[in-house]
Parts: structure tokens; sequence; C-alpha cells
């Protein structure tokens, strides 16, 4: 007997995560250890007690493994690309006025690119946006993006992209976005983007001084932190209809406690009003990786369990939060997933695949400077891998086909992965192994599993302590 399980103990209780049922179950200490034998050992000599033998009798602890991979959008996908795409973005460049220490194309492992003087010339970004409008008939409305390297470096191309934009999608919504570090925006080009209704996303991360040690110019010492600033706050003060719709990425280095980036929406108005989105300091390409203080472990987890209690207690945290929307981009979707929980399943199929990959050239697609398509703007481009099509013979069958379904490259340790409902690997960790740069999975599988141990854990806890649950169901 083999059962399609992960065993787990929280505090002194024992349970087990069904991968077929998709349930979490409570158990006994003695049927949690003749389980852990069952798992680590022969098991060909132990015998369920009765909790076990009446727990398989009602389908749960069935040894089913799927016995192949595939998407379940494989055989639908050719419709969603050929009428369904509602995303595009436009790489204006591959140059920048900034050397971030983390950015992945200031120094890499050699598994991307570096910053060069190449930029999108008109007419492949003209046969991008005619992609877009013929591959997207089914979409109520379009988004362009405009991405980098630093994408106002070429302000003259992206407003010729708009105009054109404007003719060729008469009568169809398109909105606009664009990411950028905001040092070279000027009045002129800020009001530009506010009658074209863009969304603007402004690159701070964290404080003056956590944000200048990181975030540096190529060519000069002054501060990054304060030119941002200086272009947030007049957009507060004079442009009120894009700064509804202007937001700050915020990357975190968890180096440093969260007090630092708390404190930053104290200092200055327009910032404690400002829309933001974080992400922790993503070391996939780097040679050196992530140091993870025991301040920022403590504060992130004492922050989650005030933000936590403040939604389904109602206390008001002793340190107010001043952005509500910097606590809800770090904790409400790790709090969703907990609240939404584990939807229970009849069992897995015979065919299945892990859930980490997105739908290459639907969900967010990316041209480059040379038009070749890509499934994101947060892949490598370096070499062939993930190039999926290019503006002059538009998305490959095969190449979309092999990026939706490169779960396969896991083989049997999927099939056998007990987390293969929430795997999170997709192409972009991938990269390594495909790009022969001695990597064979095992890392990413490891935290994989680690990462959706932990999520079990923590939803045990979470129903405790604020949800009536048996069992693990509501």
């Amino acid at each position: 007997m083999d059962p399609f399980i992960h065993i787990f103990l929280v505090d002194n209780d024992s349970y087990f995560y069904d991968a077929n049922k998709n349930e979490i179950i409570k158990i006994s200490n003695e049927s949690f250890k003749i389980l852990d034998g069952i798992k680590n050992n022969d098991s060909s000599e132990i015998k369920l007690n009765n909790e076990l033998l009446q727990l398989k009798e009602k389908g749960y602890l069935s040894e089913h493994r799927p016995k192949s991979i595939e998407h379940p959008t494989t055989n639908s996908l050719d419709t969603l690309l050929s009428r369904n795409l509602s995303l595009l973005t436009i790489q204006l460049t591959q140059n920048c006025n900034l050397r971030c220490s983390y950015c992945p194309y200031t120094s890499n492992d050699g598994t991307n690119r570096t910053h060069n003087n190449k930029s999108i010339d008109i007419s492949t970004a003209k046969k991008a946006i005619l992609f877009l409008k013929e591959h997207s008939v089914d979409s109520e409305y379009v988004t362009i993006g405009f991405y980098g390297g630093e994408p106002i470096l070429e302000i003259k191309t992206l407003k010729e992209i708009v105009n054109y934009s404007k003719n060729i999608f008469y009568g169809k919504r398109v909105k606009y976005t664009i990411t950028t570090n905001g040092t070279l925006l000027d009045n002129e080009m800020l009001k530009f983007l506010e009658e074209n209704n863009f969304s603007l996303v402004f690159s701070i991360d964290g404080p003056q001084e956590i944000n200048d040690m990181n975030r540096k110019y190529a060519r000069s010492s002054n501060s990054v932190f304060f030119n941002v600033v200086d272009k947030i706050n007049f957009i507060y003060k004079n442009l009120p209809k894009l700064f509804k719709s202007t937001f700050i990425n915020m990357v975190i280095d968890p180096k440093y406690g969260l007090d630092g980036y708390e404190n930053l929406f104290e200092q200055y108005e327009a910032l404690s009003k400002i829309m933001v989105s974080t992400s922790i300091l993503d070391d996939v390409y780097k040679t050196s990786k992530n140091t993870i203080s025991k301040e920022f472990i403590e504060q992130y987890a004492s922050r989650k369990k005030d933000y936590i209690e403040y939604l389904f207690l109602g206390n008001n945290p002793k340190k107010p939060f001043i952005n509500m929307s910097f606590y809800e981009s770090l904790f409400l979707k790790s709090i969703e997933k907990l609240v939404n929980g584990l939807y229970p399943s009849g069992g897995l199929g015979e065919t299945s695949c892990p859930s980490g990959q997105c739908i290459p050239g639907n969900t967010r697609l990316m041209v480059d400077v040379d038009g070749n398509f890509y499934p994101c703007e947060r892949v490598s481009e370096e070499g062939q891998i993930n190039i999926i099509g290019n503006v002059d013979n538009g998305l490959s069958k095969e190449k979309t086909n092999y990026v939706l379904n490169i779960g396969k490259n896991g083989g049997n340790n999927c099939l056998e992965c007990f987390a293969i409902r929430y795997c999170n690997i997709c192409i972009k960790l991938y990269e390594k192994k495909l790009l022969n740069k001695n990597s064979n999975m095992i890392n990413e599988c490891r935290d994989c599993k680690a990462s959706f141990h932990d999520y079990l854990i923590e939803y045990v806890r979470f129903n405790k302590d604020y949800m009536e649950v048996k069992h693990g169901e509501k």
C-alpha cells in the first residue's frame, strides 16, 4: 500500500493531506505513526487500524496516481490564441539609465541578457499591435503595456504606438500601462499619460536609504529616491486623474525588517494614498541568493497576524495601517488562499499536470525589441528556449504547446508529487535546466513541496483560530 498522501503535524495534532481528494484529514497519533511507517518503510507487513480502514472505505488513502501529464487547455489552445488575446507588453528598449543591484539585466548567472542599446523600431511595434488586434476579436478590451529596460528612453516610439493603436482599435476599448523607474518623466510626458488613460507603475523599493542602496544611476551618484518621490508628489497635486491610476511596485529586500518600508508611508502624504504592489526580491537569476533576516521574519509574521485579526476580529493594530494597499499586497492573496481553502475533489484523473504554468501567449504575451514573442516579460531572453513566435510568423503552435506542457519535463517526479495541484513551477524555473546550467530541478521541486507543506500547516492553524472547522472541512 502506498497512498497518495502527505502527512504532517500541527502542534500536537496529526493530519494527512489526500492528493486525490484534495482534503486535509485529522487523525489520531496512532494512525499517523502507521502512515509514517508506510511512507518511509516497506509497507507490506504494516496493518491499518480501524480509523484508517474506515477512511479507506470512504475513498481516502487511494494509491491512484495520474499516468500522464497534459495541461487541460491543450486542446483549446489554438482557439484561445487565435481569438482571446487581451494583453500585449511591448519591450521598447533593452537599455536603462539605472543599474539596480538586483536587476537580472544588470548582472546575472548567464541565464538572461544584460543591458544594451537595442530598441524596437516602429514597424516592428506596429506589426505586434496588428497581431494583437487580429487575435483579440472575442476580448472586450485590450491592454498594451510598455516595458524595458526603461521605456521612457523611447518616449517618441511610445507616442507613435499609442496614436497607431487609437486608429486600428476603433470601437474597442484600449488600456495602456507603463512600468518605469520614473526618473526621466517630465511634466509634459505625465500630462500625455493622463490624457491617454495610462496606468502608471513606478518602482520605489522602500525608504531612501534602502532604495538608493539598490537603485542607482548608471552615470550619477544622485538620489533616485528623491527624484521619483518628487514626480509622485507632482502627480498627486496636479494630475488627480492620473494619480488614481498610479501605482508603486515595491520590491522588498528580506535582508531588512518591514519597519522602514512601513515608515515610508508616514513621511509623504502622496505615498500614504497611492496604490502599492509588493514582491519579495527575486533571486532566480542571481549568483548571490537572498539573505533573510530574523527581523524580517518576525516583523512579517507579526504584521500578518495584525492584518488577519483586523479583517476577521475587527481588532485595531497597535501600529496603524497607514497605506492599506501595502498590507493587502503583502498579505491578502495568501489570506484568500486560506479562506478559500481546498476544494474537495472526486480524485485525480489518468491525466493531470502541475499547476504552475500559465497559458503562454494568452496570459501575458510580450514582444521584444527584435519582434520575438515570449510568454511574459519575466522569463529569460537568452537563447531560443522561451521564444514562442514572432511578429512575422505569429505564435508557434509547437512552441506554445511545449511551454504549456512544460511539466512533462518533470516526468514521474511530477506524477508522484503530492503538491501537483499546487505546483508553482513554470517555464521560468525550468530555464537553467533547459540552458544546461547544471540545474536538475531538485531545489525548485524541494522548495515547492516545502511551500505547500507550510501552507497546509498555516491552513489548519488559520481554521482553528478564525473559522469553525472540523477535520479540515468548513
